[in-house]
């Protein structure tokens, strides 16, 4: 028989989809605004499976809350936000453009299924921005959401 060992196995750190590894000292949060309660729980669903920690938010305004609170907060940072453009009260393009006014760098993939939204969006030629246009699958979302956060990463740096 084989001595059963006392040292405990601690999990090994899991990549991420960028191929940098998890860190307990830093969540990847995600802000998730969708009015929509079934895409928006789909769309966290999906961040959550590849190790993302996602906010789900119902509205323009909550997102706004959220993103001030964490700009309260110094050990939570916002990776990134995927939000719909036409919610109802504050919309994702309200928050896009208070974003830009405020000359944050918080990357935002935007999800629409209106080609007049993208080329809109398109049109502003910012490069903390994505566009997804519906219907979009898991797999182009999660490539959205790393492509963007890997473009502020280069971006920052850079600066």
């Amino acid at each position: 028989m084989s001595p059963v060992s006392n040292t405990p196995r601690w999990p090994q750190p899991r990549p991420w989809p960028d191929g940098t590894t998890q860190s307990s000292t830093h969540a990847r949060v995600v802000l998730v605004a969708d009015d929509n309660r079934a895409r928006r729980h789909w769309v966290g669903a999906a961040l959550r499976s590849v190790g993302y920690q996602v906010l789900e938010c119902a509205s323009g305004g909550e997102l706004l809350d959220r993103l001030g609170s964490a700009l309260m907060n110094r050990h939570e940072t916002i990776e990134a936000v995927v939000t719909n453009p036409r919610m109802g009260g504050i919309t994702g393009l309200q928050v896009l453009e208070g974003l830009e006014r405020a000359h944050r760098t918080t990357p935002v993939v935007v999800m629409t299924a209106f080609a007049a939204d993208r080329d809109d969006i398109r049109g502003r030629n910012h490069p903390r921005i994505e566009v997804l246009l519906e219907p979009f699958g898991a797999d182009e979302l999660i490539t959205a959401v790393v492509r963007i956060t890997l473009r502020r990463r280069h971006l920052d740096h850079a600066a």
